[in-house]
């Protein structure tokens, strides 16, 4: 994803750590969309975001796949002695995560473009929004 407002976003292969290439990039109110060439397969991907500076005292970030809520992360306590500082948080997710009520943990799926409702499309919508 392009960087919006010090946030970079990015699809992986698997644990690869390149990026998949961007396409038709768009920009709007606090926001950045663009697509992604979908493998099609039983292949994993992994979604990475970044700041690269610094945003706040805390940031949270959450992943939406077809709609569908995934995962998210929160970290507190970053500290910057002024806002000129490269200080960054990154977060890197590789899997819906779903609570089991029962067992009272967490249960981890991990992503495969064959699950996504991409139809006979090639390339998947990713957005970014700054909230």
């Amino acid at each position: 994803m392009p960087v919006l407002n010090l946030i970079d976003c990015s699809v992986h292969l698997g644990s690869s750590p390149d990026r998949l290439q961007e396409v038709f990039t768009s920009y709007g109110n606090s926001r950045t969309e663009c697509y992604v060439c979908s493998v099609g397969n039983d292949m994993t991907f992994s979604v990475k975001c970044k700041t690269t500076g610094f945003i706040g005292q805390g940031i949270a970030a959450f992943v939406f796949l077809d709609g569908v809520y995934q995962a998210n992360r929160n970290q507190l306590g970053v500290h910057s002695v002024n806002q000129r500082d490269s200080t960054s948080v990154e977060f890197i997710f590789r899997q819906k995560e779903e609570w089991d009520r029962r067992e009272g943990t967490i249960i981890g799926r991990e992503w495969k473009f064959s699950d996504l409702d991409t139809g006979t499309s090639i390339l998947m919508l990713i957005s970014v929004e700054d909230i």
